[in-house]
């Protein structure tokens, strides 16, 4: 299941703004057990990878 452009845009954008409000969060790990979280990794590597390194950084 891949996402569309737009798609992939706004869940990545919702996934920033949960890093946001929860810091700790380990999204490489999530994207283990969660579908969407996996097919997101798959259709935006680069992108959620930053994602994965902001949310690190803020702790």
């Amino acid at each position: 299941d891949s996402y569309s452009n737009t798609e992939a845009d706004e869940a990545l954008e919702h996934l920033a703004r949960a890093l946001q409000l929860d810091p700790s969060r380990q999204l490489h790990r999530d994207a283990e057990v969660d579908p969407d979280l996996a097919a997101l990794r798959q259709s935006r590597p680069k992108a959620f990878a930053a994602l994965c390194t902001q949310g690190q950084r803020s702790t």
